[in-house]
């Protein structure tokens, strides 16, 4: 249909003319920025072919039917299905082992046992071994099965366990994914509707859209962390009213699913599905119209930073990148296995990634010239790498980090496992990702990069420690650099959201934490997708940013306000629901889904809103004037690209790097107090009137009290540049300019 839209001589304009009845199924599986742009292309569907069809749109699902009023007008009709007895199961080992290793503990107490027991590692290898063996036992059963994987590869891989073979040649089992032929997919539909295939094993592609009609069973195979593919996947049984009852079977299988499981199943459920968040003022949809109408708005584009010469093209999915293709060496062969997306390429699949599923490491990335292709590599041994018949080296970097977790590991006490440890989760690597754009934020064309990772490791078992006075146990970590120098000219493209602010400094300690407690809160009160915003901290400045152009950090920055799960959506609404909610364990579960290391807090969640929403809780609308010569001593310190640097204003600036010089210069100050104001900005000294103090009622970043005082963002602008491309020039003049809105600040606080 966007391809008629585009162009009203396409193959299909004729038919698209004479359309009475349109009807979408599975709406909200196409996400918030693909369902908003799909209600845009059915509200230009008249105006383009000037047709009024009926529209149905079905969803099992969706929680915000009223939200779609934004585009057309829609009547919500409500219907319960059928649905018959369920029975939960939650896998944990063989009856023997768990009895042997849980006497007398109730089953709500096993999953944080099992965690912090030894004998966890057992459990998830045991778990994969009954799995194989359940499987088996249901291809005996009357009632029909499907099992729901990870990945193709252990879909693949479970089927070759249980007997099957990946190409469906008759049988009781088959595998169904997009890595099928058409022919072959529609052969296995066929035979699961005719009761011939009793196991089905499946990632996707049996999940929505297709009633096979008598599944009674379903397996998970792993949780999925998002709720929305839960409940899609659990969709798939009981729709018949002659079926007596359906069971779940969860196994899990790493530790994530342990630790969802650890907070209770019913409210990881609870949560509820992610929330479309519909905003009909999206820019995106504004540039949609002014391809698709051929009425170009010069400042419009250049305000992107998009390319007016060659403007990227509009595509419903992202069909613009080849998937790359992926090695893993296991210690004996080199083989082929799932390809990723390109964007799961930049983002994830570089040098120094850890893959969960294979329990590996990423560990080279090369682009074959002829085919103009890259291809990954990945291993979970780090000596005598080989594929394809070529000795490959494992960077240096790696070898290190993996030196360093195995000396993490033993101080705790244990012995260095690394293959097992990501399997469990007790290894995970961060990507720290970056978009380059123009300006300071805004709906903008932007290049998204890796520039690395950095590796947490966290402990088996708990440590006694005392938090606050108070003594608790709590997992140990230890993050580890990996210092390998990620091929940054690989770059994704797209168009979204993204927004700049400074950071205060002492607000640099918990702002990373504070963005996570941001983020699950949105999650918590508005079923907004964890995986819709994206930040990073370079320096002093935080760049937030959409993963696709939904509109959200727009609403936040500019005031509106948009209806999500009935109730408003506004810098307030979030502000205030932040400052009134109490965290409880959904919340938590929430969390640790973000980042199992980021702990409930609810002050930081807070000042990341504030930074996000570019609000501040003060008020400073009151003329002041200040003497252009404002007579002070101001000394000054800040972090660039991991460098401390300290200023020294007096009649002239000085700037060094050397801790001693710094305090050479700022000394004789200290010792005695000069006969002009001595100030300083959040740091205390003595003899000197820390500004951030004087009746501010919180500590602003520089920039925004340049903003507030000067009415320009050139401060905050030259502050990201000097973040972007360093220089002592650049350097001097963002220190001269901090220098005179500290002095400015008191001046104006003090006339």
């Amino acid at each position: 249909m966007k391809n008629a839209l585009e162009n009203r001589n396409h193959i299909i304009s004729d038919f698209i003319s004479k359309v009475n009845l349109l009807v979408i199924d599975e709406f909200d599986f196409y996400g918030s920025y693909r369902a908003t742009f799909l209600l845009y292309m059915l509200k230009f569907l008249e105006e383009s072919y000037g047709v009024k069809p009926q529209i149905v749109i079905m969803s099992a699902t969706l929680k915000d039917s009223e939200a779609l009023n934004n585009f057309l007008e829609f009547e919500t009709i409500n219907g319960k299905a059928f649905k018959p007895r369920n029975f939960t199961y939650v896998i944990l080992d063989k009856k023997d082992s768990v009895e042997k290793l849980f006497k007398g503990d109730d089953y709500r107490e096993f999953f944080t046992k099992v965690l912090e027991n030894k004998a966890f590692k057992s459990l998830l290898k045991d778990n994969q071994i009954i799995a194989e063996e359940l499987l088996k036992k249901y291809e005996d059963c009357e009632e029909q099965t499907l099992v729901f994987t990870p990945s193709r590869d252990i879909a693949d891989n479970l089927l070759g366990k249980i007997g099957g073979k990946t190409k469906y040649e008759g049988g009781k089992v088959a595998v169904h994914h997009s890595g099928l032929s058409k022919e072959d997919r529609r052969l296995i539909e066929e035979k699961l509707r005719e009761g011939e295939i009793k196991v089905a094993i499946s990632v996707r592609t049996l999940a929505q859209g297709i009633d096979i009609g008598n599944i009674t069973r379903v397996v998970h195979y792993g949780l999925p962390s998002n709720v929305k593919d839960f409940l899609q996947r659990e969709g798939r049984k009981g729709r018949r009213q002659d079926m007596k009852f359906t069971e779940s079977i969860i196994i899990q299988v790493t530790l994530q699913d342990a630790a969802i499981l650890s907070s209770g199943l019913d409210n990881y459920v609870s949560v509820g599905s992610e929330s479309l968040f519909i905003y009909p003022n999206n820019d995106f949809l504004k540039y949609v119209e002014m391809l698709w109408k051929g009425n170009l708005d010069e400042n419009f584009i250049n305000s992107t930073g998009a390319d007016e010469s060659n403007l990227p093209k509009i595509s419903f999915y992202d069909i613009r990148y080849d998937t790359v293709n992926r090695y893993y060496y296991d210690g004996k062969e080199c083989k082929q296995i799932d390809d990723v997306s390109y964007r799961d390429f930049v983002e994830k699949f570089m040098p120094g990634y850890i893959d969960k599923r294979n329990s590996a490491v990423v560990v080279k990335v090369e682009k074959d010239e002829e085919k103009g292709e890259y291809y990954v590599l990945e291993t979970s041994v780090f000596k005598g790498v080989e594929c394809n018949g070529n000795e490959i080296s494992v960077p240096w970097p790696i070898v290190q980090a993996v030196s360093k977790y195995e000396d993490a590991v033993m101080k705790w006490g244990q012995k260095p496992d690394f293959k097992d440890d990501a399997q469990r989760g007790k290894i995970w690597a961060v990507a720290s990702l970056d978009i380059e754009f123009s300006g300071l934020g805004g709906f903008k064309y932007v290049k998204e990069i890796n520039r690395g990772f950095k590796w947490i490791v966290e402990s088996r078992r708990k440590f006694k420690r005392v938090i606050n006075g108070i003594e608790t146990e709590t997992y140990d970590y230890k993050v580890i650099e990996v210092n390998y120098q990620v091929p940054t000219w690989i770059k994704y493209d797209f168009f979204t959201y993204v927004y700049l602010s400074e950071v205060e400094k002492n607000d640099l300690k918990v702002i990373e934490e504070g963005m996570d407690n941001f983020i699950a809160f949105l999650r918590y009160a508005y079923g907004i997708d964890i995986n819709s915003i994206k930040y990073t901290v370079q320096g002093n400045v935080l760049k937030v940013w959409e993963s696709e152009p939904i509109g959200i950090l727009k609403v936040l920055r500019e005031g509106e306000k948009v209806m999500v799960r009935g109730k408003e959506f506004s810098r307030n609404a979030v502000i205030k629901g932040i400052e009134e909610f109490n965290p409880d364990p959904l919340y938590e579960s929430v969390l640790k889904q973000i980042n199992p290391k980021s702990s409930v807090n609810k002050d930081a969640a807070l000042k990341a809103a504030y930074y996000v929403c570019d609000v501040i809780p003060i008020q400073m609308s009151v003329l002041k004037l200040i003497p252009r010569e404002m007579k002070a001593v101001v000394y000054d310190e800040l972090e660039i690209n991991g460098k401390k640097y300290c200023a020294v204003k007096d009649k002239t600036l000085k700037v060094s790097d050397d801790e001693d010089v710094c305090y050479s210069m700022v000394g004789k100050y200290v010792i005695k107090k000069p006969e002009v104001p001595f100030l300083t900005y959040g740091i205390d000294l003595p003899n000197a009137v820390d500004v951030s103090k004087l009746e501010m009622g919180r500590v602003l970043p520089l920039s925004k009290v340049w903003e507030l005082l000067f009415k320009n963002n050139e401060l905050l602008e030259k502050t990201v540049e000097l973040n972007r491309n360093f220089s002592e020039e650049l350097l001097k003049e963002v220190m001269e300019m901090r220098a005179k809105a500290i002095a400015a600040l008191y001046y104006a606080l003090n006339t």
